[in-house]
Order: C-alpha cells, then sequence, then structure tokens
C-alpha cells in the first residue's frame, strides 16, 4: 500500500513539474484541453457527407468551453492534415472545391481560452461520382404549365427541380412527391403570363448534385386557342387522307372531324391526342370523298372548328387506280422561329404556271419575322423530312432527285423542347447533340421514291451568334457531305441559292448530230469539219471521220460508219463506232447522241462533208451535202422533290427576311425557267451565242470590274474566276447586268475571267478570258488599305502620282526582320517652278503618326523593328495645285 502511494507521489511531481516546464515554454499552444474536472477533452466526429461531386459537409458534438474549431483535411489517413476554412464557431462545415469521385479523411480540434486540443480521430468520405445537370431549358406549354428538360446525367437515378419567382430568390422543389427520373418534367398550376426561375439537381442514392444554373421561361398569356387556318387534305393511298393546317399559337393540342358531307354531322376522327399540324386519316373507303375541319386546344378550351376541306380517296389499286402524281418538279417551303410552319399545307406544290404563282404568293403573304423568338432549326428540318416520308408512295414514277435546303441565321435553341412538346413521328430528343446525330443519319440513309436525299445547308451568322465552331457543326449535320456552306453576308444568299438551283440539273440537254450521206461505195472515208471555210479539210482541227462499210444482202443493202475518230474534243455516246445507218431512199442516215463540244449557233453554219473514195488519195467536197437539220438538242425533263426550310425568327430584320424571300423567289423562278424558259414547243431548245467583247480592270486594290456585250436572247449571265488562263474556273456569280465587280479579293494580284449566257435554260460556252490585277497600293485611308500587307524585299518598289484632286494613297507594307530596312531613292518629279510636289508619312501599326519626310531632300527613315507600318504619299502641302510624282525603294543595311 505504501508503495502504491509512493509511486502515486512520483507521478504527482512529475505532473507538476511538466506544467511548470509548459508554462515555462509559451510558444507551445496545442496542448490538451483541460475541463473543470482535469480530464483531456474528446472530441466527438458526428461524420462527413458528400453534398455534391466538389463538396462534403463534416459535422461534430459541441465541446464544452469551446470558442471555436478548426477543420483539417488529407488525402490519405496517415496525413498530413492540412488546415481547410477559417474560424468556425457552428457544429459543421462544407468543404468546397473538391475533386470528383475523390476520397477525403478529416479531424476536427476544439480550441478554447487554454488553446487548441488534440485532433479527433478521423473521419473519411468519398465525393460524388456525378455532375451536375447541364443544358437546361425551358418552355411554356400553356397559360398555367412550363415543361423543364436537361441533359440526362450518367449514373444518377433521380432529379430535382427547383423553382424561384426571380432569378436570385429562393428556389423551393418542386414535383417532390414523385420521383422525377427522366430529365425532363412538366410544372403545372401556374399563372398566366408569368415569368418562372428553374435549377435542377441529380440525385444519387442519398447523394444530391449541386443545383444548375437557372433558366426562365413565361407562361402563355393565351386563353383559348384561334381556330386554325390553312387546312387543307389530300389523298395519300385509296384509304387514306393527310390533312394539314396551319400551327396555331397557344395550341397545345387538335383536333380533327369528319363528314361524309359538306353540312353533315363532324365527328372526331381520332381519337389520341394530335400535337402537330397534321393528321392522316386511315382505314378509308377507295374512291370515296371525305370532308375535314380543326380545332386547336389548350388549357383554356378548345376553339370553334375551321371552314372544311375535302379530299377523294384515289381508285383501289386492284382496279387499276394509280397514286402517283404527275411527272415534273415540286416544291414544299417550311418557315420556322419556335415552331414549324407548313407554307405549303404540309406537302410539296406542282411546279406548274398556277403552282408557281401558288408557291410566290405565299412566300409574299406568309414567309415572315415570327412571333415565337429562338430557333427551331433541327425541329424544322425533322418536319420537311417527316412530310417527305409521308408521301413516298406517290412520287413521280420517273423521281430523279429529292433535296432538302435549309437557311439559318442563327443556333439551334428549341428544337429538343419541340420536339417533347410536338413529337414529329413520334420521336421526343432529351439534347440537341441527340437530335443532330438523329437528322444526320436520316438524311444519309432514308430513301424516298427510292431515290437518296441530298440535303444543302446555308447559314449567315447572326449577331447574336458567337460560338462560329457549333453554328458551322450545326450546317454540317442537317447537310450531306460538302453540301454546308457558311455565308458572311445576306448579299451572298441570291448567288448561293441561283447555283444550287443550277446544279440540281432537273433538266437534262443531249445533243444528237445526225450525219447524211448518199449511197457511197464501201470503203469511202468521210470527214465532217466544223471550222474549215476554205479547200483543204486536212486544215481542220475539228472534226468527225470515219469509214463507210456497204454490205449487199439481195435488194437491201446496208451501211455502217465505223473506225471513227474525233478531233477538237469532239465526242459522242458512239465512240468509234460502227453506227448501222437509216436508209432514206437515195440518203443514209448516220446518227451520234451526246455529242459534246458541238455548238450548234457556230458550228452547224461551218459544217463541211468531205469524201475520199476507196481508190483515192485526195479529199473532194460532198456537194450534195445538206446541212439544213442535222443537229438537234433534246431536252429530257425529269422529276424532282424540293423542301425549303427558311429561318424566321425575330433575331432577322424586315430587310434580312425580304433577302432570303427574294432568294427563295428567284430559286423558284430559276427552276421553273429551266423547265419552260427555253422550250420552244417541240422539245429543242438553242445555246446562246458566248458573250463577246468581255474586259477586266482593277477597280482598287481589292476589286475588278468585269464587262461584256450583251447577248440577243440571254436572260442572265455567269462570270467565272481563275488564278491562270488556263487554269480552272469557277463560278462566282450570276448576274443580268452585262458587268460585274468582283470584291474581296487580295492587293497587287491577277485573275482571269471568262463569261457565259444563259437564256433560263441552256448555257452558252465560255468567252475568251480577260485578265486584270488589283492595283498595289489603296487610296483614300488606312482603313481601305489592303487586309493583305506588302512583305518588303530589296526589290520592292512602289510608285504613284497624288494631287489636291486625287486622295492620299495608303500602303501596308510588312518589316520582316528587326532592323536593317529603310526608305530611299525616293524620286521626285520636278516642274520648272517647285522643287518638290509630294510628301511621305511614316505610321505604326496603331496609325501613330511616327515619322515626315519631305519630298525636297533625299530623306530616309529606318524601321527599328519588325512589324505592320503604314506610308501615305500626299501632295506637298505647298503646292497642292500640282502633280506629284513619286518613286519608292527599300533597301537593306
Amino acid at each position: 500500500m505504501k508503495r502504491k502511494q509512493l509511486l502515486s507521489g512520483i507521478l504527482g511531481i512529475l505532473l507538476v513539474f511538466g506544467v511548470l516546464v509548459c508554462t515555462a515554454c509559451p510558444n507551445i499552444n496545442t496542448v490538451n484541453v483541460d475541463n473543470e474536472n482535469n480530464n483531456s477533452t474528446t472530441i466527438s466526429v458526428v461524420g462527413a457527407t458528400a453534398q455534391s461531386s466538389s463538396s462534403i459537409r463534416i459535422s461534430w458534438d459541441a465541446v464544452s468551453g469551446a470558442t471555436s474549431y478548426k477543420v483539417y483535411r488529407s488525402t490519405s489517413a496517415d496525413g498530413p492534415y492540412i488546415q481547410v476554412g477559417s474560424t468556425i464557431t457552428t457544429l459543421s462545415y462544407t468543404d468546397t472545391g473538391l475533386s470528383q469521385s475523390t476520397t477525403y479523411y478529416y479531424k476536427i480540434s476544439a480550441v478554447t481560452s487554454a488553446g487548441e486540443s488534440e485532433q479527433s480521430s478521423f473521419v473519411s468520405e468519398t465525393t460524388s461520382a456525378y455532375g451536375v445537370p447541364s443544358g437546361i431549358s425551358a418552355a411554356a406549354q400553356s397559360s398555367s404549365s412550363i415543361r423543364i428538360s436537361w441533359n440526362a446525367v450518367s449514373g444518377a437515378t433521380s432529379y430535382r427541380v427547383y423553382r424561384s419567382a426571380s432569378e436570385s430568390g429562393t428556389y423551393i422543389r418542386v414535383g417532390s412527391s414523385s420521383t422525377i427520373t427522366t430529365p425532363s418534367y412538366t410544372d403545372t398550376g401556374l399563372s398566366s403570363n408569368t415569368t418562372y426561375y428553374y435549377k435542377v439537381s441529380a440525385v444519387t442514392g442519398a447523394r444530391e448534385s449541386e443545383q444548375s444554373s437557372s433558366v426562365s421561361v413565361t407562361t402563355s398569356v393565351y386563353g383559348v386557342p384561334s381556330v386554325p387556318s390553312g387546312v387543307t387534305a389530300a389523298a395519300q393511298s385509296s384509304s387514306s387522307i393527310l390533312i394539314s393546317w396551319n400551327a396555331v399559337s397557344g395550341a397545345a393540342s387538335y383536333r380533327v372531324y369528319r363528314s361524309a358531307s359538306e353540312s353533315g354531322t363532324y365527328q372526331v376522327g381520332s381519337s389520341s391526342t394530335i400535337t402537330t399540324p397534321s393528321y392522316t386519316d386511315t382505314g378509308l373507303s377507295a374512291g370515296t370523298t371525305y370532308y375535314y375541319k380543326v380545332s386547336a386546344v389548350n388549357s383554356a378550351g378548345e376553339s370553334e372548328q375551321s371552314s372544311y376541306t375535302s379530299a377523294t380517296t384515289t381508285s383501289d389499286a386492284s382496279s387499276g387506280g394509280g397514286t402517283t402524281q404527275q411527272e415534273g418538279v415540286y416544291i414544299g417551303i417550311i418557315s420556322f422561329a419556335g415552331t414549324a410552319n407548313d407554307l405549303t399545307g404540309g406537302g410539296p406544290v406542282f411546279l406548274d404556271a398556277a403552282g408557281k404563282t401558288s408557291l410566290l404568293s405565299k412566300l409574299n403573304a406568309d414567309y415572315t419575322i415570327a412571333s415565337q423568338g429562338g430557333t427551331a432549326l433541327f425541329y424544322s428540318v425533322h418536319r420537311a423530312l417527316a412530310n417527305l416520308k409521308s408521301r413516298d408512295a406517290q412520287y413521280p414514277a420517273n423521281l430523279d432527285s429529292v433535296n432538302l435546303i435549309t437557311f439559318t441565321d442563327g443556333l439551334d435553341n428549341g428544337s429538343t423542347g419541340m420536339s417533347a412538346v410536338a413529337p414529329i413521328e413520334g420521336r421526343i430528343f432529351t439534347s440537341d447533340t441527340e437530335y443532330t446525330a438523329y437528322l444526320s443519319r436520316e438524311i444519309a440513309s432514308r430513301t424516298i421514291g427510292g431515290k437518296p436525299i441530298t440535303a444543302y445547308s446555308v447559314g449567315v451568322m447572326g449577331s447574336d451568334v458567337s460560338d462560329t465552331a457549333k453554328f458551322q457543326n450545326d450546317l454540317a449535320n442537317i447537310a450531306s457531305p460538302g453540301k454546308s456552306q457558311s455565308l458572311t453576308d445576306f448579299g451572298s444568299l441570291q448567288t448561293t441559292f441561283q447555283n444550287i438551283a443550277d446544279s440540281l440539273q432537273i433538266t437534262h440537254r443531249s445533243t444528237t448530230f445526225t450525219m447524211k450521206t448518199t449511197l457511197l461505195p464501201s470503203g469511202t472515208k468521210v470527214r465532217m469539219t466544223f471550222d474549215v471555210t476554205g479547200t483543204n479539210p486536212s486544215a481542220s482541227s475539228k472534226y468527225i471521220e470515219g469509214t463507210i462499210t456497204a454490205t449487199v444482202t439481195g435488194n437491201n443493202p446496208t451501211y455502217t460508219f465505223g473506225n471513227i475518230t474525233y478531233a477538237g474534243g469532239l465526242s459522242s455516246a458512239q465512240g468509234a463506232g460502227p453506227i448501222t445507218g437509216s436508209r432514206n431512199s437515195s440518203e443514209v442516215n448516220f446518227t451520234f447522241t451526246s455529242v459534246t463540244n458541238y455548238d450548234p449557233s457556230t458550228d452547224k453554219s461551218k459544217a463541211k462533208q468531205w469524201i475520199m473514195g476507196p481508190d483515192s488519195s485526195a479529199w473532194q467536197v460532198n456537194s450534195e451535202y445538206d446541212v439544213g437539220g442535222e443537229t438537234d438538242t433534246q431536252i429530257e425533263k425529269r422529276s424532282s422533290i424540293i423542301y425549303l426550310v427558311l429561318d424566321s425568327s425575330r433575331s432577322l430584320s424586315t430587310a434580312q427576311i425580304g433577302q432570303i424571300r427574294s432568294a427563295a423567289a428567284d430559286f423558284i423562278n430559276s427552276l421553273y425557267n429551266q423547265l419552260n424558259g427555253g422550250n420552244t414547243g417541240n422539245g429543242t431548245t438553242t445555246a446562246p451565242s458566248a458573250p463577246t467583247g468581255v474586259t477586266a480592270s482593277a477597280a482598287s486594290s481589292s476589286s475588278i470590274t468585269v464587262s461584256w456585250n450583251s447577248v440577243s436572247g440571254a436572260s442572265s449571265y455567269r462570270v467565272y474566276r481563275s488564278t491562270s488562263s488556263s487554269g480552272t474556273y469557277s463560278q462566282v456569280t450570276s448576274t443580268s447586268a452585262t458587268s460585274y465587280t468582283d470584291t474581296g479579293l487580295p492587293l497587287g494580284t491577277t485573275y482571269y475571267y471568262k463569261v457565259s449566257a444563259y437564256n433560263s435554260y441552256v448555257e452558252s460556252s465560255k468567252s475568251s478570258y480577260a485578265y486584270a490585277t488589283t492595283n498595289s497600293s489603296s487610296s483614300g485611308s488606312a482603313g481601305s488599305a489592303s487586309s493583305n500587307p506588302i512583305t518588303l524585299s530589296s526589290s520592292t518598289q512602289l510608285s504613284g502620282t497624288v494631287s489636291s484632286s486625287s486622295p492620299a494613297v495608303w500602303y501596308r507594307i510588312s518589316v520582316p526582320s528587326s532592323s536593317g530596312y529603310y526608305l530611299s531613292g525616293l524620286d521626285r518629279a520636278y516642274s520648272s517652278s517647285y522643287t518638290s510636289n509630294v510628301s511621305f508619312e511614316i505610321y505604326n501599326s496603331g496609325l501613330t503618326l511616327i515619322a515626315t519626310l519631305d519630298g525636297n531632300t533625299a530623306s530616309s527613315h529606318p524601321f527599328s523593328s519588325s512589324g505592320t507600318y503604314y506610308i501615305k504619299v500626299v501632295p506637298y502641302n505647298e503646292y497642292t495645285s500640282n502633280y506629284g510624282t513619286y518613286f519608292i525603294s527599300f533597301l537593306y543595311k
């Protein structure tokens, strides 16, 4: 017992000594904090919970006497632990800015007036592996409901939607009574014409992600919707009729009513909800007329029924009836902004005279800036594809091409939401990426009437679009490979649409040439020349030559023309032959089809026939040859389906809508003229002559003006450009004028031009070329100087003339090295009265004047560093009434 007391006394002494030693070391404050009973404080950590993919919340029990707490974090249980946060006076702390799917370890200490306690044992937690929902969008469904959509989050088991009356207000969870497992939610029971704000989070097990950024939308102000207009009906088969109408603002759905007579009882034709402005009524009787009316429905009620329309189903196919349409070209137009509005009632219009008038009327009257904001680009393209497919069985038997042409000025921001509100072909998409992938596949694989779709997309990036890459990618996704174009301005749209119209080839021009001969003996050579005016056929460089073979069987000899050769670019489908002749009394006709490089307007008048008998070595002209009607151009009209899908959002101005309307109208007129404009009534037409008098001259340092003589019968002209006289000439414009200024060209560059004439049906051959070089300087202002600077070398020379009546001349130069180049040889023209008439001003790239060189002395100016400079040449101030001729060279020290 005494031994235990002794040990206890020793420990007590050591404890006292220890306390005294600690008191002598005041810099050490990380000691155990004793309570009033002298027992070491223990901190009890309740736990740690992941709040999101980047935050964890740690909580603990209160410590008696503690004034604050410190939280320490580590990425391993063994540390080291680093303090996070500042002074913490509550019993929890949320650690943010963490890495996704990462385990963190935490310890807690308490701080009292006596110092900081030891750290607690650690607790660990792992941040969520799932992110915050993205791509949030919202669309008003009615005056009392809004649909919110977002991109699906990988691994999320459900979602939570929060709503607020203001962007920075308190967001309250909605839809909490049921679990939201799909990336969309419709919020109902709202006030009309009221703006609501939404955020969305993703939930995985017990963990919820952070809330997304907010999105806002205003509920509709509509009451009962308006009566549908533009209601049309068209037979699809012997048992179905397609009814179409214009979309009604504020309508959530539609009802279609059917009757057996105009004044009969109209009953609902479908028990299913119709959310798109079209409906196919099936199970009908063949050869029967049906009458239809349509109403619009929303949460406020149903509109009155429209005026009636009617259609008659086709005869039953088994009785010999058919469903195919008349051969020719059909055009449909869809205008879109927020929705897709079929200007042609859901189907393409036949392009005859009446059809052209109807299409142009619809453009002028119905193609306007839409009341809805936003661009439903993908949804509108989908509508066009669906309309094409719905008529698949009734297109012309000789259908040659199916074409989709789209124009937009903005990024899509409404199609995904629209697909949920009014699904097309029953398809709902959860993201724009999913939608574009679907459209791209459909364009590449879907066939219409057995023909593939060729899709063109044209865009002018509007002022509200900053993502150039996405804009161009969207255009590419709704076009066939290589058929998308991003234009710089609306002025280019007309030429672009014209080029597309030309490329559709809805007509095929085939030249047939018939060579007539007398009944010549076997072995006779015949040469047709098209460029010889004299008596020597050997001088010809453009001819067709071959040998006659006569085969006598009884009293009916047959003639063939073989061993055929072509010169001067001529060719035909018959190749080297032999061609069997068609005998007519004392003549034989040999027909060449698909003849190329034969111009009837010039070659026909020069045509001569030469013969060389089997026992002769000399050519003689065949005086009995008649050149009267040996050529004919056959025009084959092809059937085509064409859909125009045109943007009409509020981001477009009235003037821009007018430019789009004009380009579309010219497109329709061009196709109509291809089919009818050059037809002489007997299936033949003659190309106009090639333009003459073609000249080219520099208009500035970035433009060249091309002019030519008017051609009789031409309705327009096409200008082609090349960088060399013998290079490839590419079309740059189509115009009805006899001149064209080619702009946006680099300074001091030579271009070559050819021009063809077009009579709305057939194009002439190209003219001989003319060329010009853009100016090597830019007059007027520094802003008009070429964007392509002149890179200096010791051979660089600049010259010209200025006067008070001519503006100053600017040069933009690029100095390639840090030093060494300077102006030299400022040669001036001297008059009898004045020493000099020019001055030179040097500006840096910021257009700050850094030197003025007086033309009275042989001044020079070294360039102290590489970069861009401007040289301004002006009339010498003292003698502004005189011309000054200058010459500048550059030397390298």
